[in-house]
């Protein structure tokens, strides 16, 4: 049985697509429930670039 059936224009048929999806689904859904945004941070390198060129906000040059 079609899923859609519009007449000789086209059919819709679930079929191998419909458990590759399920499994797109269900990949995805482990992803986001193991991702820890934190886990990037740690391995950020500190090297002090434009820490000398910091100006507060009352004396940074303003553009007109």
């Amino acid at each position: 049985a079609a899923l859609a059936n519009f007449g000789g224009l086209m059919r819709v048929m679930p079929g191998e697509g419909a458990s590759a999806f399920g499994l797109v689904v269900i990949f995805t859904m482990l992803a986001a429930h193991s991702f820890d945004i934190r886990v990037g941070w740690d391995n950020v390198v500190d090297d002090g670039i434009g820490k000398d060129d910091f100006q507060p906000a009352e004396t940074a040059p303003t553009f007109q």
